[in-house]
């Protein structure tokens, strides 16, 4: 700076910016005393200045007659938009600054960013037009996207603010994103519906494998498991999420296969669906080893006073009580007025008596494992999910043979070994015993480690299908322990060995060739 002292059009253009930029407010006053005013060109230092949030440059710009409604309010925008309140408030102190400048960009931009002081310090002027309703709600539904609760809870007591804007966008976007909270919380407003744009929420919640999402939105009873012809299961069998996938399978009335099957009928009434997800294991591995031996857990009658979600408003609504006091009680609206208090020690409704008391209900929520001619098997399957094939299989109207055994060839084609056994019907249970060594080393014994094969329910696939196609398939994409497993369960002609030796010769699968050549020579 000292070398441009005495050129006073070179300290108009440069030094003022990047000062502005800094926030060194001692050399801007040096700066403004050498030139006697402020340059010409000081709009974009006034805007940097904003962006970086340098408090004391900004007002002593504005000091200096610099204009803080220029272009539009739009430092203030930027103030807003950073999250600088004190940037803001020494705006919102000069009188030609709009605090609702470009329909309300302010607001908006600060409810989407999560500047909680920002929004309070607009909210002080309502009456100056500032709506953080507007535009169309965008404060709202980018705050629950982006998950800022502080944020919500404050709009949420704006009578302008409809938390049911643009088909319930801000529900589906906090569903979309797995903020639990911020979920309970609009679920709590009449005006919400959690079922909107064809149970969006629900069938993105099970996309992503956010089970706690999808706890909460079954509670609602217009949430349809069943939704778009059984998506939900699809998105969730497709993806792996076991635990959500067992949820959703809560709500199929079909009585689940036992091993050995029995035609007698069960002695007890299935439980109401809409609460039996809450005995869900939380851990996924409890899950997977209770779900293996046992069928779907049934609801027992105790009132479920240690569930989290007991507290839902829907829960208070459909069932007159309250399990727990551990979250807030929502304001009191005239939904609920009517509901008088019920003995906890009552049994939970059935589904039977629920509908009766609700006849808005019409439409049963029901889940089909076989949806769209067995899906979601078919998706479990070709992605690898062994424990979800598992556990469809336990439904009677489950095929495993549909479409020629598609489920079965599209296993083998992606070499998922664990699926194939599970259809054919085995595990491979590592069981390790002692045995005699004549060497005599080891004190005479040996750890010695076999396999036994254990059936889990009834084999209903053929290994053979299509001309021998999941064999075929195994060997074209070169996956050795695939071709063993089937080697050893398949009875193979000379003519579909050769054919398979020479697809794994081609495809240059030296293991697999060496496999198939035992069986050639009669090795194995």
């Amino acid at each position: 700076m000292k070398s441009s002292l005495f050129d006073r059009e070179e300290l108009q253009k440069g030094p003022l910016f990047s000062i502005c930029k800094k926030g060194d407010i001692r050399l801007l006053k040096a700066l403004v005393r050498v030139l006697g005013r402020l340059p010409a060109s000081y709009e974009t230092s006034l805007l940097v200045a904003c962006e970086y949030g340098h408090q004391e440059v900004v007002s002593f710009l504005i000091h200096n007659d610099a204009d803080p409604s220029l272009q539009e309010n739009y430092p203030l925008v930027l103030s807003c938009d950073k999250g600088h309140a004190q940037v803001v408030t020494t705006l919102l102190a000069h009188p030609k600054v709009s605090p609702s400048a470009q329909n309300n960009f302010p607001i908006a931009l600060a409810c989407a960013n999560g500047h909680v002081e920002v929004v309070k310090l607009l909210l002080q002027f309502r009456e100056s037009g500032v709506d953080p309703g507007s535009p169309n709600n965008f404060g709202l539904c980018h705050a629950a996207e982006n998950g800022h609760i502080q944020i919500v809870r404050l709009l949420l007591t704006v009578p302008s603010v409809d938390p049911a804007a643009r088909d319930n966008a801000p529900l589906c976007l906090a569903a979309e994103n797995g903020h639990v909270e911020i979920l309970r919380l609009l679920m709590e407003c009449e005006r919400v519906d959690p079922a909107a744009q064809n149970n969006y929420a629900l069938r993105t919640a099970c996309s992503k494998g956010n089970a706690e999402i999808v706890r909460l939105l079954l509670l609602h009873p217009e949430v349809d498991p069943g939704a778009d012809n059984d998506e939900p299961l699809c998105v969730a069998c497709k993806e792996g999420h076991f635990e959500i996938v067992r949820l959703l399978l809560t709500y199929c009335h079909t009585e689940l296969d036992s091993s050995p099957p029995s035609s007698s009928p069960p002695s007890s009434p299935p439980s109401s669906p809409h609460f039996s997800f809450l005995q869900i294991p939380d851990k996924h591995q409890t899950a997977n080893k209770q779900i293996i031996h046992s069928p779907l857990p049934s609801l027992p009658s105790s009132p479920l006073a240690s569930s989290p979600l007991a507290s839902s408003p829907y829960f208070i609504s459909h069932h007159g009580r309250r399990i727990s006091n551990s979250i807030p009680s929502p304001s009191p609206s005239p939904h609920f007025s009517s509901m008088s208090p019920i003995s906890t020690s009552l049994p939970l409704p059935s589904l039977h008596s629920y509908k009766s008391q609700n006849p808005t209900i019409h439409k049963p929520r029901t889940v089909n494992p076989a949806a769209r001619q067995n899906y979601p098997l078919l998706y479990a399957c070709s992605s690898g999910h062994a424990e979800i094939v598992r556990l469809l299989l336990q439904f009677p109207s489950v095929d495993p043979s549909i479409k020629d055994y598609l489920p079965l060839c599209k296993a083998c084609v992606k070499g998922h070994l664990n699926v194939v056994k599970v259809l054919v019907g085995e595990e491979m249970e590592e069981k390790k015993d002692w045995d005699v060594k004549k060497s005599g080393k080891d004190n005479g014994r040996v750890r010695r480690t076999s396999y036994t094969p254990t059936t889990r329910h009834k084999s209903r696939v053929d290994l053979a299908a299509k001309d021998h196609y999941p064999l075929r398939s195994a060997c074209t994409f070169g996956h050795v322990g695939l071709v063993k497993f089937l080697m050893e369960n398949l009875h193979v002609n000379d003519k579909v060995l050769n054919g398979c030796i020479k697809i794994a010769k081609e495809k240059g699968h030296n293991q697999v060739v060496e496999l198939l050549s035992k069986r050639t020579k009669g090795k194995f």
